[in-house]
C-alpha cells in the first residue's frame, strides 16, 4: 500500500506542466518508492520494476535531499531500528539513476535512535544555525522505545555529505513529547 502519512513533490525535477511526486510503498517484499511525473495519473518505481531498496522494510517514508536525491526510511519487520537508502540520480528528467545499500540504525535505545518497529515520519527542514548559516535540520518521529510509547521527534543538521548513508544511522539528538502509546504520526511544515 501507499505508506501511511505524506507524499512529496520535487522541488528540482519537473517533466511537462507537473513536478515530480514521490510516496514510499511497503510491499510483502519489503518497502520501495513509486513516483509521478503527471500527477498521479500513472506511477513508476524509482530504480525500475525490479528495485527493492529496503528488503523487509514495512511502512516507508521519502524525503527529497538538497541535490534531487531521494531518501527512503522504513520501519523494520525483523529488527528494531529504522533502515536508511538514497537513490541518486544519473538522469533526473527520466528517473535514472541507483538505490546504495541500505542500513539500519541501532536496534539499542540506549543509543539514542528508533528502536520501536512503529511507522514514522520523515522531514527535511530548512534552518539557520547558531552562526546564521543557512542549513537544513532531517527529522524522524517515532516511538522511543520498544513498546511504542514515549513518541519523540528525533533530529540532526543534515550532515555534509548527505548522500552518504552512514550519517544517518547515529549521531540523532531526541525531544521526548510524551510517554503514551503511539502507533501513527506525520508532520507538516507550516
Amino acid at each position: 500500500f501507499f505508506s501511511s502519512g505524506r507524499m512529496i513533490q520535487s522541488a528540482r525535477v519537473k517533466q511537462g506542466k507537473f513536478y515530480r511526486i514521490y510516496s514510499g510503498v511497503c510491499t510483502q517484499a519489503g518497502s520501495l518508492v513509486a513516483y509521478s511525473d503527471d500527477f498521479g495519473k500513472s506511477w513508476r518505481y524509482l530504480g525500475g520494476n525490479e528495485a527493492l531498496p529496503i528488503a523487509g522494510g514495512d511502512e516507508c517514508k521519502v524525503e527529497e535531499l538538497p541535490d534531487g536525491s531521494i531518501l527512503l526510511s522504513a520501519r523494520s519487520r525483523k529488527v528494531n531500528g529504522r533502515h536508511f537508502n538514497i537513490y541518486r540520480f544519473t538522469n533526473p528528467s527520466s528517473g535514472q539513476g541507483a538505490w546504495s545499500d541500505s542500513f539500519v540504525t541501532s536496534e539499542n535505545p540506549a543509543d539514542g535512535t528508533y528502536s520501536s518497529q512503529c511507522n514514522g515520519e520523515l522531514m527535511l527542514v530548512p534552518a539557520v544555525d547558531a552562526k546564521g548559516k543557512a542549513t537544513y535540520v532531517m527529522l524522524q518521529s517515532a516511538p522511543a522505545s520498544t513498546d511504542r510509547t514515549h513518541i519523540a521527534i528525533y533530529w540532526k543538521e543534515l550532515p555534509r555529505d548527505f548522500t552518504s548513508l552512514t550519517e544517518y544511522v547515529g549521531g540523532w539528538s531526541k525531544f521526548g513529547l510524551n510517554d503514551a502509546h503511539y502507533a501513527y504520526s506525520t508532520m507538516i511544515l507550516d
